[in-house]
């Protein structure tokens, strides 16, 4: 019966070391990465109808709109084969850089497995030729010495840095959220229409949109004078920020600002050395001719910039005042909200429309950027190396061109013995 156990004990983890290295084979990282760029090509090819009511694949696909909805293809990037796979990837990275980084930690201590070893008999030559191929070591070091410590680092940071970034997509789009909103200049915003649901969704903080700025980049205006007398004078072309005289008149124009939104501008009237002004639409006492705009040219939006205030839903007590433009969004604690629309409605009240966006996982995804960036950087440019005395020899770990330097180094030591 004690036999019959151990056999079987062995089999079992015989088993485990197969299922072990077919997790972390670098083949399966391989197919995996296959999978998924198909799944994708599929999934932005149109090939599966995204975003239909679920009775609508049953009735177009039978069972196999079921099997659609069943899987949650109908909402593909967010589907269980999709976020399996990139599961099953982030378990084979773990499983595949475990390794090499428990080899790269050791190796930064020096009790890693050496890939060169010499019979050494003088200790001094051994310091020279290992200074000559840029190891820090003294004449009466015992303990191990490095060359470029930090490169051993590189291949950690290689391999923990996707497990990082994909880890933090995963958490990104299973507890992220996108909603949108379109707010009258005005008023208040409480829900948000959430995109993985498409309904709204009540967020904790309330928008307040007080006031939207917009700016332009100024060009040129086609104008007439409004008389006292009541007659239209004659149209002429005048830019903003020159003075131009007005036709007919001894009065001459400057166009400080126009709005082409709401077809006024600011403008001053000179009268020789005097200068009468600022007039706009509506605030024109007093002066000596009415300018009006009949067409314009250029005046490009240079920039839209909502003044909201932001609190949460339980009540005014912190008060958040703020500016959100089309290349500034705004942070609220976890959230980020982006200007994405403007206009007026049928009625001509402006509005704003805003993208509201949360991401638990963006600053794994930043981390793992970094430790990307910063491994390739140390495995190009720091080529580590350490050396250490066991038992009679020099045991060496190191690139290949490190051991073939060294190599170099104590052959020109033996010849000069």
């Amino acid at each position: 019966m004690s036999n019959h156990k151990a056999g079987f004990k062995e089999k079992g983890v015989k088993l485990l070391k197969k299922i072990y290295k077919l997790a972390s084979s670098v083949k399966l990282a391989v197919w995996l990465l296959f999978l998924l760029a198909l799944l994708g090509a599929l999934g932005t090819s149109g090939v599966i109808p995204q975003g239909g009511a679920a009775a609508q694949y049953s009735e177009r696909l039978g069972k196999v709109g079921d099997l659609i909805i069943a899987l949650g293809l109908d909402n593909y990037y967010r589907s269980i084969p999709f976020r399996g796979l990139f599961l099953l990837l982030l378990v084979n990275l773990v499983l595949c850089g475990a390794s090499r980084t428990k080899v790269g930690f050791l190796d930064y201590f020096a009790n890693g497995k050496a890939n060169f070893s010499l019979g050494v008999l003088e200790r001094e030559d051994a310091v020279r030729a290992l200074r000559a191929t840029g190891f820090s070591v003294s004449v009466g070091s015992d303990s191990a010495v490095f060359r470029r410590r930090w490169g051993f680092l590189g291949f950690p940071l290689v391999h923990i840095a996707p497990v990082l970034i994909i880890l933090g997509a995963l958490i990104g789009s299973e507890a992220g959220y996108i909603g949108t909103k379109i707010i009258t200049v005005g008023d208040i915003a409480l829900t948000f229409l959430d995109w993985s649901v498409e309904e709204e969704r009540e967020l904790p903080f309330v928008v307040h949109v007080k006031d939207r700025v917009t700016t332009f980049y100024q060009g040129k205006l086609r104008l007439s004078g409004l008389k006292n007398d009541g007659s239209t004078g004659a149209e002429f072309t005048a830019e903003v920020g020159r003075i131009t005289p007005i036709p007919d008149t001894p009065y001459s124009l400057l166009v400080e600002e126009y709005n082409p939104e709401t077809n006024d501008m600011r403008y001053f009237i000179k009268d020789g050395a005097s200068t009468k002004g600022p007039y706009s639409k509506g605030i024109e006492k007093d002066a000596p001719l009415l300018i009006r705009p009949l067409a314009y040219k250029g005046f490009e939006v240079r920039q839209v910039v909502a003044l909201v205030d932001l609190y949460p839903s339980e009540g005014k007590e912190d008060v958040t005042s703020a500016e959100i433009s089309v290349n500034a969004p705004l942070d609220y604690g976890p959230y980020r909200i982006f200007l994405t629309a403007w206009g007026e409605d049928e009625e001509g009240a402006p509005y704003v429309g805003f993208q509201v966006t949360r991401d638990p996982g963006e600053r794994l995804v930043w981390i793992g950027s970094i430790f990307l960036l910063i491994g390739i950087f140390v495995l190009i440019f720091f080529k580590g190396g350490w050396a250490r005395w066991a038992d009679g020899e020099l045991k060496v770990k190191g690139s290949r061109s490190l051991i073939e330097n060294l190599r170099c180094s104590f052959s020109k030591e033996e010849k000069s013995l």
